[in-house]
């Protein structure tokens, strides 16, 4: 029996150029988790059937087959005239906070108290956390909902942290646990037990990878929510201030999430053919093909085949070695993207509600390389055949070390083939005619000897020493640290490697410090609880005892959920590619309780070219992030039109 849609006669909507009409479909279920529809040819609603997730078109019975899950319920609701949108119309709850909140969060509160399953993205420091603690002790003394979990990464644990000293919180969570906590918990979730009816997922772009085990296991709560406890019953509340950092396919998981169906496509592939345009290339190892993205469907004049602006179309085709074809005029699907996800989502900048705020002050720092580090430059770049493999030396190199991995004699299991001596590979000469290498049976594989151990099953253990080198940087952030008299300062690094770089120049220079990177929280401040809380209190009140403290950290680690505040600068010794985690990290002294009359300025430290090269690469990630936002911004401002425009 169906789960989900169940068998019978249905009316679904179809369109014609002129009209809306009914169009008669027999649904069967086939007993494999699937549901058959038979019904006559309709190019609008076959459109929407293919659209759905697991749609398959079937030669023989000709019918088309689909998943009988709930984001197809949705869109299958959606088709018969019932308009499951319509939850995210309903008015606004009032209530009476239990603290003063500012205007964007009471706004956020009630969004979440309305639906109750939303996406809230807010730029940092708008006050996410404090918004979704209040919707936690307002549902309980609203619906008596007081089962709640809060995941997030660590630094934004530790910021909840602090929140709930400062405001208390008589609903306390009853898990608190990071996304790889829930991967754990999710793989080991007694039979029987019931989900809670309420989570928080803090920084939500954590699970923007469909194929990544966090997202599975937020996507298998949410779903535990749903079935255990009702449709619209279960809050699901996502944070983030950055929710799309490399392209906007970064929102389909986050929406699935939140509510599957909302989005028409069902699933990923489907999402990114309606966003972006793209060409096939062939796999030369399984000979099957694959899409690669040449550009977003984020403008009218681009041609809807190529990506081109119609202005020198034909001149950017042949350049790039694209067929030959006629301008094609595009629509601009990143807009519409916008406008469909409301309701949905809301979006909160700082510029609208932080009027006070003043604007973040950049700042370039260079330094010469003397003659020997460019001698050193110049040899890399010469004689490393990888250019991702010269970049990462080159950057080491400009930090002050260079790695070198020396071989142990001890041994350990094989990564790769986990101690079994043998892995599976394609066989690539034996395909049948019409192969296609998504499906299972028509990929053949054999048993080989394991490339990495050479069939042992065991590797030896790799040492990663640490080379220092001189570099300029170093001397840079000396004069830094001598110049800053408020005894805050806030410095990012991009390696491990840095990091130890920029805590012993700051010892030398007599600052306590704060490290946060993959080793976890650290400090050498003489306080006895060293929770990452009371290390954040410290560095934020304890002025009088604690004169000048350093808190350094890598930015993927210690780059979200935190407030600091106390600092008016951020002195990034080096970036990463992470645009998120840059973006993040700079909005950690620029927010709600800085002081508006130091401002905040972002330093970064220039040695050699790649520094720059990574800057740029990285202001061009944030423009992509900005204008995503404020397309979001700006197409809620569009006249009403259809939901699945």
């Amino acid at each position: 029996m169906s789960n989900y849609i169940q068998p019978g006669k249905y009316k679904l909507i179809s369109r014609s150029k002129v009209r809306m009409l009914y169009k008669q479909v027999d649904v069967f279920e086939n007993g494999e988790g699937r549901i058959e529809l038979d019904f006559s040819y309709d190019e609008y609603l076959k459109d929407e059937i293919k659209s759905m997730s697991g749609a398959r078109w079937n030669p023989e019975s000709k019918r088309w087959s689909i998943d009988d899950n709930r984001r197809n319920l949705f869109q299958f609701q959606f088709l018969q005239g019932i308009n499951p949108y319509k939850w995210y119309d309903q008015p606004l709850i009032e209530f009476t906070p239990r603290t003063q909140l500012f205007p964007q969060q009471y706004m956020m509160a009630q969004h979440g108290l309305t639906y109750r399953q939303v996406i809230w993205a807010a730029e940092m420091g708008l006050g996410k956390t404090l918004a979704a603690i209040e919707v936690m002790e307002q549902a309980q003394k609203l619906f008596n909902i007081n089962d709640w979990w809060w995941i997030g990464p660590h630094s934004a644990l530790a910021s909840f942290d602090l929140e709930v000293r400062k405001w208390g919180l008589k609903c306390y969570p009853e898990k608190i646990m990071t996304p790889e906590g829930l991967v754990k918990t999710i793989k080991t979730w007694p039979r029987g037990l019931k989900s809670p009816r309420g989570v928080i997922f803090d920084e939500s772009s954590r699970f923007k990878t469909p194929t990544s085990q966090r997202t599975q296991a937020a996507d298998e709560l949410a779903k535990g929510m749903r079935d255990d406890h009702g449709e619209n019953v279960p809050f699901i509340i996502e944070l983030t201030g950055t929710p799309s950092p490399k392209t906007p396919l970064d929102w389909y998981s986050q929406c699935e999430i939140a509510k599957p169906g909302f989005l028409r496509e069902g699933n990923i592939h489907k999402f990114r053919e309606r966003l972006s345009i793209t060409i096939k290339k062939e796999n030369k190892i399984t000979g099957g093909v694959y899409p690669e993205i040449l550009g977003w469907r984020d403008s009218d004049s681009k041609c809807a085949v190529c990506g081109y602006e119609k202005e020198g179309h034909d001149f950017s085709m042949i350049q790039a070695g694209l067929d030959s074809h006629e301008y094609v005029k595009g629509v601009n699907e990143v807009a519409k993207l916008y406008k469909r996800m409301q309701g949905l989502v809301t979006v909160y900048f700082k510029k609208d509600y932080l009027k006070n705020l003043p604007e973040k002050n950049y700042r370039i720092l260079s330094v010469k390389p003397n003659r020997s580090t460019q001698n050193a430059a110049n040899a890399i770049a010469a004689n490393t055949s990888s250019a991702a493999k010269a970049l990462i030396l080159l950057r080491e190199l400009s930090d002050g070390f260079q790695y070198e991995k020396v071989t142990d004699e001890r041994t350990k299991q094989c990564p790769l083939c986990e101690g079994r001596k043998q892995t599976r590979v394609v066989v690539v000469d034996e395909r049948p005619e019409n192969f296609n290498p998504q499906i299972e049976e028509q990929v053949k594989y054999e048993w080989v000897d394991c490339s990495e151990c050479g069939g042992t099953g065991e590797v030896p253990v790799i040492v990663r020493n640490v080379n220092k080198v001189h570099s300029p940087k170093v001397t840079l952030l000396e004069s830094i640290l001598d110049d800053h008299e408020d005894g805050r300062l806030v410095i990012y690094a991009g390696f491990t490697g840095s990091i130890d770089i920029v805590q012993a120049t700051v010892e030398s220079k007599d600052w306590l410090w704060i490290r946060v990177d993959g080793r976890g929280w650290q400090t050498n401040m003489d306080i006895d609880d060293r929770s990452p809380a009371t290390m954040i209190e410290t560095f934020q009140k304890k002025q009088d005892k604690y004169t000048r403290v350093a808190f350094i950290g890598h930015p993927g680690s210690a780059g979200m959920g935190l407030t600091l505040t106390a600092s008016n600068e951020i002195v990034y010794f080096s970036n990463d590619f992470n645009a998120e985690s840059r973006i993040q990290s700079e909005d950690r002294i620029h927010r709600l309780g800085m002081d508006v009359n130091r401002g905040a300025t972002i330093t970064d430290i220039i040695h050699l070219p790649s520094d720059a090269l990574i800057l740029d690469n990285l202001k061009k990630k944030r423009r992509l992030q900005d204008m995503t936002l404020g397309l979001f911004h700006e197409s809620l401002k569009m006249a009403e039109e259809d939901r699945l425009l």
